[in-house]
């Protein structure tokens, strides 16, 4: 499971394993959560509301694009930054102060730490 490789990665003292975590996801969900079943021990389960159908689920991930996604918001993001250039002739100088004095937006700082 991904939330477990997370989790382990910013709690170096304390290691779970993917049973734990799910026995807490059982726990705080009840009877709400369902699981992916895999025949392999070595994937990662899928976990979601039991109010989803599977219909549902498949059809999302059918006509979901996350990479065009990820593009139309990181495309937004860089025409909203202001590098405040537009009176300058953008020499090193002043391409330095534009850089040291940008503020990379939460959207953007997101999607490149991974």
């Amino acid at each position: 499971m991904l939330i477990t490789e997370d989790y382990n990665e910013l709690n170096s003292h304390i290691k779970v394993r993917n049973k734990e975590v799910k026995v807490l996801l059982v726990n705080h969900f009840d009877d709400k959560i369902a699981f992916s079943g895999q025949k392999q021990a070595n994937k990662s389960s899928v976990f979601f509301s039991k109010s989803v159908t599977a219909e549902c689920l498949a059809e999302t991930i059918r006509t979901t694009d996350p990479i065009r996604q990820s593009a139309e918001i990181i495309t937004q993001c860089l025409q909203e930054m202001d590098f405040d250039l537009q009176d300058s002739v953008c020499e090193a100088n002043d391409l330095d102060i534009a850089w040291t004095n940008i503020v990379i937006p939460e959207p953007l700082v997101n999607f490149l730490q991974y």
